[in-house]
């Protein structure tokens, strides 16, 4: 009997999605391993995948080399089609802004980089962005125009993602901006708007250490310092829809004043602007730099990393994440990294190189959160 007013249809979807997910958690399997790790008969997989298969979610890639031993025959794969549909991506950061053209998959078959430009009205530069977002549309075969399902949009600060607002993104604009009703007027197609770093925190569940663990922290450096923790497979929501933001966390009492309106915020610390106070700073050559730096130079940015070990430290007692996850231009460099990791241990010596991992994702963050938020609809 079927309780809690589910019907037949609302199972069958739900079994389809535990096969996309599944599916996509591994890239490739076989009709019998979807059997095996949803639960579902071997009857049940064929005809839901058959449907898969026939409205282009899922497409056969061949055969594996493993040999199934009670019929003697190899194991016919399955992928998610990477064709099914496309989302653009646009990742509005205070310093860039990057657009790219994405698959069912994730991967990014266009990308383009822009300075955001923060001197005009946000209305202005959303139509600059339309335009951008067309000659993307305009680009494809006409057969694959009507692929493009949306438009997927990341920004700092606090969102109101239902209705696709950004209330007010730190470092960018200092006003509401109803993103979503300015982008899908123009382009007549969806649009979804979410929390840069919360996009980020869901394709390390789709994509990322989320396959193997649903508790970790995700921590992005660079051009502010955003955050994020994951508990039982959900980004982690406070009040008003807000994320744990360890960058708006006060560390000094007679601080200057933030981009998200108080004072003494650890991003006030950690900022590409303030960085650039310290040294000649670039975030591409930062290794090197500071590694050529003076002594006094030196100085100054290691009590900048131990104060953000610190700030990690803290807020996992808080938290008590299992992994650490670093994202982000900044942690791309080893030496800081390695140096981060050894503040943390300093505080605490469970917070070692096992814990604190750096992003396998990493060549895809200008996209790959953005993506997720799309694939998200089908899959969950």
């Amino acid at each position: 009997m079927v309780k809690n007013g589910m019907n037949m249809s609302t199972i069958k979807n739900k079994n389809k999605n535990a096969i996309l997910s599944y599916i996509n958690d591994i890239v490739a399997v076989s009709r019998i391993d979807v059997a095996e790790a949803t639960g579902l008969t071997g009857a049940s997989v064929t005809q839901l995948t058959t449907e898969l298969i026939r409205d282009g979610y899922l497409r056969e890639i061949g055969l594996s080399d493993e040999v199934r031993h009670k019929a003697g025959r190899k194991k016919i794969l399955l992928e998610l089609n990477p064709e099914y549909a496309y989302v653009i991506t646009v990742n509005i950061e205070p310093e860039i802004t990057s657009l790219a053209l994405v698959n069912f998959q994730g991967k990014a078959l266009t990308i383009k980089k822009l300075k955001t430009n923060k001197a005009i009205a946000a209305e202005e530069y959303l139509n600059f962005l339309i335009l951008e977002i067309k000659e993307i549309i305009n680009s494809l075969s006409s057969r694959n125009k009507n692929k493009v399902k949306a438009v997927s949009v990341g920004i700092t600060g606090n969102v109101d993602k239902e209705k696709g607002i950004s209330i007010f993104a730190n470092g960018i604009w200092n006003k509401s901006v109803s993103i979503k009703d300015i982008l899908e007027k123009e382009l007549n197609i969806p649009v979804l708007v979410e929390n840069n770093i919360k996009a980020l925190s869901l394709a390390e569940l789709l994509y990322g250490i989320g396959r193997k663990c649903n508790s970790f922290m995700v921590i992005k450096w660079g051009p502010g310092l955003g955050s994020a923790f994951i508990t039982d497979n959900k980004v982690y929501e406070g009040y008003n829809g807000q994320t744990a933001e360890i960058g708006h966390v006060i560390v000094d009492s007679n601080g200057e004043k933030c981009s998200c309106g108080r004072s003494g915020c650890l991003e006030t610390k950690i900022s590409y602007t303030a960085l650039r106070n310290i040294m000649n700073f670039n975030p591409d050559t930062f290794e090197s730099d500071y590694l050529n730096s003076n002594l006094e130079t030196k100085k100054r940015i290691d009590e900048i990393i131990s104060l953000l070990a610190r700030t990690i430290v803290n807020s996992g007692v808080l938290f008590f994440p299992k992994y650490i996850i670093l994202e982000g231009s900044l942690f791309s460099n080893k030496i800081i990294r390695n140096k981060l990791i050894e503040y943390c241990k300093s505080f605490d010596q469970e917070y070692d190189e096992n814990r604190i991992l750096f992003s396998e994702l990493y060549n895809q963050e200008e996209y790959i959160g953005l993506a997720a938020v799309f694939v998200n609809k089908f899959l969950y």
